[in-house]
């Protein structure tokens, strides 16, 4: 694996998933400022339990976090949330109509994000001389720290295309 890199070795297919992969990135970031909040001001009329959390000991407390609703039991007022934020996020605008009521904005971008990042490491892990690029991913995911690990190589890849 290569050491050292100059502009040369920097390939056509790291630069491409490289801008691919920060269009994805502040797309995320776009829409998450808009959804996050419409998920938040939904989600205070609805009274939400950490049910599953009591279950193994935990204190029962109300869900104030859209993200910790896999942890509620009520299944009915859990449709009707999802209803009033796909109702909402239509209103708004940044649900297309043609897109499910089951799908959220945010995970589907967040979804193409992460397989911008794909595109990034194995590109670069070609760039690289990696024997194995279709790999590399998961060999940093599966070292200590491997998220952090993840994320450093991608943001190190990300600021090479965008400094040359």
């Amino acid at each position: 694996m290569k050491q050292k890199l100059t502009r040369k070795d920097v390939t056509p297919e790291v630069v491409k998933a490289g801008y691919a992969y920060i269009a994805a990135l502040a797309m995320t970031q776009t829409i998450a400022e808009i959804v996050n909040p419409i998920e938040a001001e939904v989600l205070a009329g609805f009274e939400f339990y950490n049910d599953l959390s009591v279950k193994h000991g935990l204190e029962r407390r109300r869900i104030t976090d859209p993200n910790d609703l896999y942890l509620s039991e009520d299944e009915e007022h859990g449709l009707e949330y999802y209803a009033a934020v796909d109702q909402r996020l239509r209103a708004a605008g940044i649900k297309p109509d043609d897109m499910p009521a089951e799908h959220c904005p945010l995970l589907v971008a967040e979804y193409e994000q992460t397989k911008a990042e794909w595109a990034l490491i194995e590109a670069a892990a070609k760039m690289l001389g990696d024997d194995r690029p279709e790999t590399l991913n998961h060999r940093l995911l599966c070292q200590a720290n491997g998220f952090d690990a993840r994320r450093k190589f991608i943001e190190i890849v990300a600021k090479l295309v965008v400094n040359l």
